[in-house]
């Protein structure tokens, strides 16, 4: 309901970067602090999940750096992504559909990848590279299907 509302009001396209600044900066202070968390409290607890206080530290890092990342993205698109070119206009036509998709092409290219014998960082780099170009890819298959454009 939030979402409407704000599309209604057109909320996110007046963000600007001094909107965004504070976040921005929770965002960078708290990608700073993981390294040394899992330095520090590494051996005492999961991060994954659980009554731990890494688990407690993580369920707040997570969204800290969404919120900042997403606002920090939106206001950056206003100031700078008004001159669109062709791509930026086909994948923005895309993007809703893309991030609709995301999730099942990333579940399965990791799955296809689980086999690959490679460091981690690699797979990582390589299965979100590839998910994200097949995300785009499939979204813009499905958009060419009729009625479906109304929809993403």
């Amino acid at each position: 309901m939030a979402g409407c509302a704000a599309a209604r009001s057109g909320l996110l396209e007046r963000i600007t970067l001094r909107d965004a600044a504070g976040w921005l900066i929770v965002s960078i202070l708290a990608i700073s602090t993981l390294p040394l968390m899992l330095l520090i409290r590494g051996r005492l607890g999961g991060f994954e999940g659980g009554w731990n206080i890494n688990a407690f530290y993580y369920a707040i890092w997570d969204p800290a750096v969404a919120f900042g990342v997403i606002l920090g993205l939106l206001a950056a698109a206003q100031r700078w992504g008004r001159n669109s070119t062709q791509i930026v206009s086909r994948l923005g036509s895309t993007a809703f559909g893309a991030l609709i998709l995301h999730p099942p092409v990333l579940v399965a290219l990791s799955v296809l990848a689980m086999p690959w014998a490679e460091a981690p960082v690699l797979k990582f780099i390589v299965i979100s590279c590839a998910a994200c170009v097949a995300s785009f890819a499939l979204s813009a298959a499905i958009k060419s299907l009729p009625g479906v454009s109304k929809i993403i």
